[in-house]
């Protein structure tokens, strides 16, 4: 086997091995929580019903014009313990969230219902509130 052809073949095995393992990497964004009832729009074909859905702002990068509906995104509470107490639920927890909408003049990246916000942070402890993303793949 030639050298340029070995090289094909180990180019061609490290594309496919990468194809087969998700390189998400965590983005950090800012999330705020909506109270019942909430309205959703943008994600016509995304049914919404539950705790676990979520809004992104329209002016966040992972808007995209829309492709981010239907998305599933893992959040995990990531600030650290500032002006004596923490935001976050002791033990860092990560909840994973479906978008099903847009949020227009939003007062964050991300808005997603009080109950699921409330297993993430205190509520009550609105500073230095700091979360990661990583879209999470459903097969």
């Amino acid at each position: 086997m030639s050298s340029r052809s070995t090289i094909f073949v180990l180019t061609l095995l490290v594309v496919f091995s990468m194809s087969l393992f998700s390189l998400a990497s965590a983005i950090s964004a800012s999330v705020q929580y909506f109270k019942p009832p909430a309205t959703f729009e943008g994600c016509p074909d995304v049914f919404h019903w539950g705790p676990r859905y979520a809004k992104v702002s329209d002016t966040h990068m992972l808007w995209r014009n829309g492709e981010a509906c239907g998305k599933h995104y893992k959040v995990t509470c990531t600030a650290k313990v500032d002006r004596g107490a923490s935001p976050c639920i002791e033990g860092d927890p990560s909840i994973i969230v479906t978008v099903a909408g847009r949020c227009r003049d939003c007062p964050a990246d991300i808005l997603m219902s009080e109950n699921s916000f409330a297993k993430l942070a205190n509520k009550k402890i609105t500073h230095n509130l700091k979360f990661d993303l990583e879209e999470v793949h459903h097969h």
